[in-house]
């Protein structure tokens, strides 16, 4: 909050209660050392080749976008064709693909050679997310997809 709101971080600052240590103004503090337990929380090799894959998406997809094949990348379906490791690493890992690629859906296939295909994702568009979902006989425009009645739906409950 300090580097972005200085004057708000400052007033709160001499609100608090003094300690041993503290400084005149929370902008001549240091920041906090990262635990080394979270060191471990993440796989880096894993999510370098994670975010590599996602390059090379991108990369298609504004190749389909410059084509017209669709205006932006909520309008996408990525088929993923992956080979052994990077099958498995992209299975494991589909729901977290689909929200950094920023996309409406992806088909995971596994063959030997890595392919990426972009098509335009056919049905309604969400008007929470704009995520276009396939359609289901029930929905129409107005209609939100399962993720987002969810979370109306807990807000509705929550509220009661």
């Amino acid at each position: 909050m300090a580097p972005i709101l200085a004057f708000t971080s400052d007033e709160a600052w001499d609100h608090l209660p003094s300690f041993p240590g503290k400084s005149s103004s929370v902008h001549c503090e240091l920041f906090p050392s990262p635990e080394p337990a979270f060191d471990t929380l993440v796989d880096m090799g894993k999510w370098d080749e994670i975010m590599a894959l996602r390059d090379r998406v991108l990369k298609e997809i504004e190749t389909a976008r410059n084509n017209r094949t669709i205006g932006d990348s909520l309008e996408a379906r990525v088929v993923l064709r992956l080979d052994g490791s990077l099958y498995r690493l992209a299975a494991a890992n589909l729901s977290l693909l689909k929200l950094i690629l920023v996309v409406s859906g992806i088909e995971l296939k596994q063959q030997d050679q890595e392919e990426i295909i972009i098509e335009p994702m056919t049905g309604h568009k969400c008007p929470r997310c704009w995520n276009r979902f396939p359609a289901r006989s029930e929905a129409n425009e107005d209609t939100l997809c399962q993720r987002c009645q969810a979370v109306t739906s807990a807000m509705a409950s929550a509220k009661e």
